[in-house]
């Protein structure tokens, strides 16, 4: 009874083997057609079944799974959840995965075509997220170098090469470029605000200049009318003085003219009988003087004869 169970287990296993073979010869048959033919998605899903349900270890098939995952990458759609057991992988995401596998192949070509793949990955994500476009040119940059050291014998691998190394050497001197001209232009936008600002100080101290001058200016029109003003009601102050003098010494002069010859004699402290003796003396010098005038010669005198 034992040995007939342990046979029915053997021959269940051995049974169970050869149809799994039978599946994988087959799926294996249906990828490799689909793959050759560009149905990339029937190829998808087989190798997909083969790598991860069967677990077929093969790199040569892992690289078609791959590839086929990267061609499908255009479509954008994902994979199905119920394959791939997480609804957020994309194609890109399967591909990727699969060439960082075979990087550890022992193939070297295999492996140059995986470090390749990764490049051209890369520099297509250059071109997709551009604030890091630099970053995922030199990463791809980095992968196909890898990718010849693996097989120097790959042509498409030295082609990708060439054409990110030139991409970058144009890209660092348009960088260059556009750093010297945004120097350039930050110089001359500084020197226009420094010249702006000189421009400004200049006016500014004109301006300080001329408001000082004509500062100045009203402050000697104003000293000079103050002193006009000054000069002025001096000269009314004097002309009214003197117009008062005149008035006075009129009012006096009239006054005097009023007054009799003895109040006029009075007001000197002189009395009358001093008064005549004061004209009859001045009478007197007059008389003696009107004589003394005719006796002088009028011939002018000999010098040869005495004087008497």
């Amino acid at each position: 009874m034992k040995i007939g169970l342990i046979i029915g287990i053997i021959l269940g296993v051995v049974f169970t083997d050869i149809n799994d073979i039978a599946t994988i010869n087959t799926l294996k048959s249906e990828a490799e057609k689909a793959y050759k033919s560009g149905n990339y998605k029937v190829a998808f899903y087989k190798y997909q079944m083969l790598v991860d349900s069967f677990q077929v270890v093969d790199d040569n098939l892992l690289l078609n799974y791959a590839n086929s995952s990267y061609y499908l990458t255009g479509l954008n759609g994902k994979i199905d959840e119920a394959v791939t057991g997480n609804e957020n992988a994309s194609f890109a995401e399967v591909a990727m995965t699969k060439y960082q596998q075979l990087t550890s192949s022992s193939d070297q070509e295999i492996r140059s075509a995986a470090y390749n793949q990764i490049g051209v990955i890369n520099y297509h994500m250059s071109n997709n997220v551009q604030e890091q476009g630099e970053k995922y040119l030199n990463e791809s940059l980095s992968y196909f170098k890898q990718s010849l050291i693996s097989n120097s014998t790959n042509d498409n691998a030295r082609y990708n090469y060439e054409i990110v190394k030139k991409k970058l050497e144009n890209q660092q001197n348009q960088d260059q470029e556009n750093k010297d001209q945004d120097n350039k232009d930050e110089k001359e936008e500084n020197k226009e605000n420094k010249d702006q600002q000189n421009q400004d100080k200049q006016e500014q101290q004109e301006g300080e200049q001329d408001k000082e001058k004509q500062e100045n200016e009203e402050q000697q029109e104003n000293q000079e009318q103050q002193n006009q003003e000054e000069n002025q009601d001096g000269e009314e102050q004097e002309n009214e003085e003197q117009q008062q003098s005149e008035q006075e010494q009129q009012e006096q002069e009239e006054q005097e003219s009023q007054q009799s010859p003895s109040e006029k004699l009075k007001e000197m402290n002189i009395s009358e009988e001093m008064a005549k003796m004061i004209l009859e003396a001045l009478r007197n010098n007059e008389v003696q003087y009107i004589q003394q005038q005719k006796r002088k010669p009028t011939k002018k005198a000999d010098g040869k004869k005495p004087d008497w």
